[in-house]
């Protein structure tokens, strides 16, 4: 018993193409197309031997004095006022890259929102100041632009 390839006639074939390009549209509808707003949050780290996180400046996101081996959680809030929702991107910059995670680094706003940024200093980190940046970006769908037109 041989294989044999099937047939498509022309009907089939223009189906395919028609479907091929209904799906690749409706993917580009949802796809992030202009940015909405883009700023970076300062970020500080400083590794000693002592521990201090009392003494901290809250204009950036400072996680005060550390010990290698410590772990501290703070929050950022995410919002946007008129153009809700959007998708939010999360990046690291710096020095602190190779200490921070965040719970996520691509989300959906569609109300106020705080997003964990996690200092883990490994036992063996250098003692020493490390700064950086979190760099977020509001980006808006051309579905919700669409929206945004007609409400």
């Amino acid at each position: 018993m041989s294989w044999k390839q099937p047939k498509y006639d022309d009907e089939d074939i223009n189906i395919l193409v028609i479907a091929g390009i209904v799906l690749l549209a409706a993917s580009l509808f949802f796809l992030p197309y202009k940015t909405l707003a883009e700023f970076d949050i300062p970020v500080k780290i400083e590794i000693s031997n002592n521990f201090n996180i009392e003494q901290i400046d809250k204009q950036t996101l400072d996680y005060g004095i550390l010990a290698p081996g410590s772990r501290v959680k703070r929050e950022i809030k995410l919002s946007l006022s008129n153009a809700q929702p959007a998708k939010a991107y999360i990046e690291i910059t710096g020095d602190v890259k190779e200490f921070l995670q965040t719970d996520t680094n691509k989300l959906l706003i569609s109300q106020d929102t705080n997003v964990g940024i996690t200092a883990q200093i490994p036992n063996d980190a250098i003692i020493g100041i490390y700064e950086g940046n979190v760099h977020i970006m509001y980006k808006q769908t051309l579905a919700r632009k669409v929206k945004n037109i007609f409400s």
